[in-house]
């Protein structure tokens, strides 16, 4: 059974940046015209769709008109589907068209079993919801967010019989959102960063968990496969209880899954875990991250579309080129719902330098006149902060630091005012992405200032090493910038060095020791035993690196002494490991394994470390 969630202690305090309350109110959901005509088209005719109130059992529901009418529906909506990629996308018009096909047949045999119910009824209604979205004219969508929208469903109603039902009331959640202006478009993406964060969560969870049975019972791989396997084809599903569960206090719309599957491995997540999890949901879901988000996809598009207009993303510039690409910055803020007359800033999309002109690949610039207009709709509270200026040479322009929480840029001029900015005035000033130079730039400014070091504000630092190459990263970032408090910026540079498990633990010995210390602590709680870590440390391209001594004697705790014996042998000797390692085998088969392992070495010494560093 599944009990409420406490209420969130609380929410950011007033004044900091951070979403307004009225973010996290469900109530406060756009509800945008051409959503509710469909959903209304979809009411209106709602009569037919499968209700047990009025239907009694699904027999008598099939015996009765309406399970006629319901098939009739679900065709006529499939066709309309189908004719849209007909025209828009033809060459991927089959495989949608052979996927709805697939799905009929199923639906005419005991496939879906006691689903059926949900598909004739919310599913049904969920289908038609979307096309006639689809079918509608609505400016705020393009032809290609319908397509993948299509496409999603396509998919979605043959990869998992029991997901069908969620699957069609997703995508007919999302394209209801796209039709609902700015508003809509945020809490779209709001609620596919929630539900990306819950299924990462509950993967985790259940993977460590896994690993405890294994250790615990000695499973052996064929059960282990069929367990994953399990929880795989019901993942959706352990998503949509906890999306529920969440609903009220993070503002989302219930999902409401009528299928409770219970964990393949007999446990269910504990609730005080689900409660940790909301609370770190709520602390990601940042304003600077939802208008970043925002903006990475409305450049995507605008550079799309510049490329299909038949010009160069950068080159010269003549007197009408401008006002060109600004109409084009005008259809791209149609899409994202605002009026023609309140267009996006064309200098968000494209730098004009003299005589030429080139679009941007950064969208941090456009994402900070999101986050304004954010602040507009009431959503936002705090506001840009100047952090310093610097000059890149003696008598060169100016630069101003500007952070609001992970989203940083440059203002050329300086701001001239107090420390916060107003986002009324965010237009006024002319606006520049930041760079790793920049911040070293603006680093020795101020260390030259307070005759100190200079470390960047952490949000600055983060913003950018998501848009740094992974090299650089881990080449020019200085060890002091990021400090042993600052886990945010770690797991940020983490996640965009890519490192497998080994390396990255090499790349912390030698730059921040506890922070190696608390990777070997996270290891133990996930139950990373050897064949795990090797398993890293084999997929690491390029140079072979050994995991650090304390990263291989904890995963060696964690692991059965045969799969030791499996792992180490294509290690270096070592007197600790000999030693750990010598208590488990007997006499002989400790002679064997050290054997072994010299045969193993001395045979590879050229793809093989033969020492540990």
């Amino acid at each position: 059974m599944d009990f409420p969630m406490p209420p969130l202690s609380s929410l950011p305090p007033a004044g900091a940046a951070g979403f307004q309350p009225v973010f996290f109110s469900a109530a406060a959901a756009p509800v945008p015209p051409d959503a509710a005509s469909a959903a209304s088209a979809a009411s209106a005719a709602e009569t037919c769709y499968y209700s047990h109130d009025k239907h009694g059992t699904f027999e008598r529901f099939r015996r009765s008109d309406d399970y006629a009418r319901v098939n009739a529906r679900i065709c006529a909506d499939f066709d309309a589907l189908g004719a849209f990629m007909d025209t828009h996308a033809a060459t991927r018009a089959d495989h949608v068209r052979k996927q709805f096909n697939t799905f009929l047949k199923n639906l005419d045999s005991t496939f879906f079993d006691t689903l059926i119910e949900g598909i004739y009824g919310s599913g049904a209604q969920a289908l038609h919801e979307a096309a006639c979205i689809v079918e509608g004219d609505h400016v705020g969508i393009r032809p290609e967010d319908k397509i993948r929208a299509i496409e999603r469903l396509a998919d979605g109603i043959t990869v998992c019989a029991s997901g069908v039902v969620a699957n069609l009331a997703a995508v007919a959640r999302d394209l209801a959102h796209e039709t609902g202006g700015l508003r809509g478009k945020i809490w779209r993406v709001k609620e596919q960063a929630v539900a990306e964060m819950l299924q990462q969560r509950t993967s985790r969870w259940f993977q460590k968990e896994l690993n405890q049975l294994r250790d615990d019972l000695s499973l052996i791989p064929q059960v282990e496969d069929k367990l994953r396997q399990l929880y795989e084809g019901n993942e959706i599903h352990y998503v949509n209880r906890l999306w529920d569960e969440m609903a009220d206090s993070l503002g989302l719309t219930p999902r409401n899954d009528p299928l409770r599957v219970a964990m393949p491995i007999n446990k269910e997540i504990p609730a005080a875990l689900k409660v940790k999890w909301r609370s770190s949901i709520l602390a990601a879901l940042k304003p600077s991250v939802i208008a970043l988000a925002m903006a990475d996809e409305t450049l995507a598009a605008y550079r799309g579309d510049v490329r299909k207009s038949g010009l160069d993303l950068e080159g010269e510039r003549d007197g009408e080129l401008a006002a060109f690409l600004a109409d084009i910055a005008r259809a791209a803020g149609e899409r994202l719902g605002l009026p023609a007359d309140d267009a996006l800033n064309v200098y968000g999309l494209v730098a004009f330098q003299e005589s030429r002109y080139r679009v941007r690949d950064d969208a941090s610039v456009l994402a900070v006149e999101l986050l304004a207009r954010m602040e507009t709709l009431g959503l936002i509270s705090g506001r840009p902060v100047r952090r310093g200026t610097w000059s890149k040479a003696p008598g060169g322009p100016v630069f101003d630091l500007l952070v609001y929480e992970d989203l940083a840029w440059k203002v050329e001029g300086g701001t001239h005012g107090a420390n916060d900015v107003e986002w009324a005035d965010i237009a006024r000033h002319d606006a520049h992405p930041l760079t790793l130079a920049d911040l070293r730039d603006w680093s020795a400014a101020q260390a030259q200032r307070k005759q100190a070091a200079a470390i960047p504000p952490q949000g600055a630092l983060r913003h950018v090493i998501d848009k740094t190459a992974p090299d650089r990263c881990a080449r020019e970032i200085p060890v002091e910038w990021i400090t042993d408090t600052d886990q945010a910026t770690h797991r940020r540079l983490r996640d965009r060095l890519g490192l497998e498990l080994p390396a990255y633990a090499v790349y912390l010995q030698h730059r921040w020791p506890a922070q190696l210390d608390k990777l070997v602590g996270e290891c133990e709680q996930q139950r990373v035993d050897l064949q795990e870590l090797y398993g890293a440390y084999k997929r690491q391209p390029g140079r072979t690196v050994l995991p650090p001594l304390k990263l291989v004697l904890a995963c060696m705790d964690l692991t059965y002494t045969d799969h030791c014996v499996g792992v180490l042998k294509h290690w270096p000797a070592d007197a600790e490991i000999d030693r750990r390692l010598g208590r488990r085998l007997n006499v002989f088969e400790f002679a064997h394994f050290k054997l072994t392992r010299l045969a193993y070495l001395a045979s590879h010494k050229d793809s093989v470390p033969q020492a540990w560093p």
